[in-house]
């Protein structure tokens, strides 16, 4: 079985088109005028040209990189003082799937932003797969992974310990915009007003 990660790359390929990994963007590279990005350079120095560039990093990184390119641009102002959070998602390994079908349930009312039956789609290669995103984020953050599975079986899913063969959690440090009041009017948009960048 193949992760979607995986997928895209073979789907790349078969394209034409060529697949890196483990190479940290270091800067974005812009024209001289500053309107127009034609690619990046990595952190080894090495320069990637392209006709067109899409930022697609958690959004402390993306704000870093557009801040060194374009620190006094307008269109960005709103972005570079968005407030982000950290992101907690807790994942578990199962005997059997959770749900019958792979697909993103809310869990207003709980400590579940959302929880996700993966092992059809994503993570083939489990027999069953549940992706949770926890909230508040800030609570999580600081609990053991013994901690959060235990509130987590006393939510109300038809989740049986018998049935976890493993879990983990996972700590994306400032990977979300902040949820508090008037920031989600500062989001950017995907399109930017500089030719061949585009937002994801």
């Amino acid at each position: 079985m193949q992760t979607c990660p995986r997928l895209y790359k073979k789907r790349m390929q078969a394209l034409g088109g060529e697949v890196y990994t483990n190479l940290k963007e270091e800067s974005l590279l812009v024209s001289v005028n500053g309107r127009n990005v034609y690619g990046v350079q990595t952190a080894d120095g090495k320069e990637w040209h392209a006709n067109h560039t899409m930022l697609a990093v958690f959004l402390h990184a993306a704000k870093k990189l557009l801040k060194s390119s374009f620190p006094s641009h307008e269109s960005f102002q709103s972005m570079f003082a968005l407030p982000t959070m950290d992101a907690v998602t807790f994942q578990i390994d199962m005997k059997t799937p959770l749900m019958e079908k792979d697909i993103t349930t809310f869990g207003p009312g709980t400590c579940l932003a959302s929880f996700t039956e993966q092992s059809r789609t994503t993570f083939q290669q489990a027999k069953g797969r549940l992706s949770i995103i926890m909230t508040p984020s800030e609570r999580f953050t600081a609990l053991s992974e013994n901690e959060i599975l235990d509130i987590v079986l006393q939510i109300r899913l038809p989740l049986d310990k018998e049935n976890v063969v493993k879990y983990r959690k996972i700590v994306h440090f400032h990977d979300f915009y902040h949820l508090g009041p008037g920031h989600h009017i500062m989001r950017p948009s995907q399109k930017t007003p500089i030719r061949g960048l585009t937002l994801a």
